[in-house]
């Protein structure tokens, strides 16, 4: 799947979005496809034209140079320029001169190319042959929609299939994603959505019923070697912040990291923490990576393993979420963790223990708990069960 759509032309309106769609429809045929029209607005947005390439180049003395690439959304361009002209439009990475960078120009009107920095700095005076046949013209903004049908509370998954050519960014998200549409199990309604990044989500957010979405997540350039990454929601006294903390420290306890709301990166998840929206919705990628934003971002630097823990970290976000509990504590003093086979050489750790049952008062639940006092959910709910039979918790 990840083959198919890493040769696409996966602009945000055009027929190479439309080909991805298909190839994951391949996976999962009964994904929806919602449709929107170019030039339709949506608070400060507007749906931008489809954009069609046929073929470009720089040509010097009738020779093309090597290692160009388009800037995405570009004008078309058929004309000879001098070299003064040609730098205004022509991009490189300074900070990786080897590398051609990613650049984008949906919303511009203008036209460029991009190129290696050795490549760049290369380049002689005289005049320069540039072609750009691309076309922009009217089209339909398309987001694939797959839903897992629970019960009335429902979960958002968030991916954007966008990013010509690239593949960490983020058709390793895509492949989590289509991975847990096939084996997700839970009670909530969950829905997947595949967007064009940032005006799908703003499309998405004003034309769907986000009423019944209690949380939603983000996943964003997850497949490279790197270790897990939670950026938290705009409000970070959301109970999704804890439900993924805990999840990453149970699945990756050594290597995980969290960070606030759009820092160091964002994603479409910034559309749905708008309290206007009223999703909180957590990123889940492994930012930063060497490749990001260029030509080394490959299908070769995706990791399967790192795209299975993921899944894993996903599944377990929503099983927290999903069997938290409130208990009570019935009982005085503190518990006799030795009865429960729980007491441990480290003060520090029953410390930690002490300090959970005193404030079991019968207002926070388990995930509070657990996230407050530092220790493993899987632990603890174990423990309070066997508790509860003996009749000194009740849940509340």
């Amino acid at each position: 799947m990840l083959n198919e759509l890493f040769k696409l032309n996966r602009a945000l309106v055009g027929s190479g979005f439309d080909q991805a769609l298909q190839v994951i429809k391949k996976e999962l045929p009964e994904m929806k496809i919602h449709r929107f029209n170019t030039g339709d607005d949506y608070g400060t947005w507007t749906i931008p034209y489809s954009w069609e390439v046929k073929d470009f180049y720089i040509k010097k003395d009738g020779k093309k140079l090597k290692d160009i690439q388009l800037v995405c959304g570009s004008l078309p361009i058929d004309k000879k320029v001098s070299l003064k002209e040609l730098k205004k439009h022509l991009f490189y990475d300074p900070e990786r001169m080897n590398a051609i960078p990613y650049v984008y120009k949906y919303y511009e009107k203008d036209w460029g190319l991009t190129t290696t920095g050795s490549n760049y700095v290369s380049l002689k005076e005289g005049e320069y042959e540039v072609l750009i046949d691309s076309e922009l013209s009217y089209g339909t903004l398309k987001i694939g929609e797959y839903i897992i049908p629970g019960d009335e509370r429902e979960i958002l998954i968030m991916v954007h299939l966008d990013h010509p050519y690239q593949a960490n960014d983020n058709l390793s998200g895509v492949d989590v994603a289509v991975r847990l549409a096939k084996g997700l199990k839970c009670k909530h309604t969950v829905r997947i959505v595949f967007v064009p990044e940032t005006i799908g989500s703003i499309v998405y957010a004003y034309t769907q019923d986000l009423s019944k979405i209690e949380f939603g997540i983000t996943l964003d350039m997850v497949g490279n070697d790197n270790t897990i990454l939670m950026q938290q929601t705009f409000a970070e006294i959301e109970k999704i912040n804890k439900a993924g903390t805990m999840a990453m420290s149970i699945l990756s306890p050594q290597t995980y990291r969290k960070a606030p709301f759009r820092a160091p990166l964002g994603a479409d998840e910034y559309v749905f923490n708008d309290p206007l929206v009223g999703v909180p919705t957590i990123l889940f990628s492994r930012s930063p990576y060497k490749e990001y934003h260029s030509n080394l971002d490959t299908l070769d630097i995706i990791k399967e393993d790192k795209i299975l823990e993921t899944v894993e970290i996903v599944k377990k976000t929503i099983k927290i979420i999903e069997s938290d509990w409130t208990p009570k504590r019935e009982f005085k003093g503190p518990l006799m963790r030795s009865r429960y086979g729980v007491q441990q050489l480290s003060k520090e750790e029953n410390r930690k223990y002490d300090y959970f049952f005193y404030l079991m008062d019968g207002n926070r639940t388990l995930l509070d708990l657990c996230y407050a006092c530092q220790l493993n959910y899987d632990t603890m709910s174990k423990l309070l069960n066997k508790i509860k039979k003996n009749g000194f918790i009740k849940s509340v």
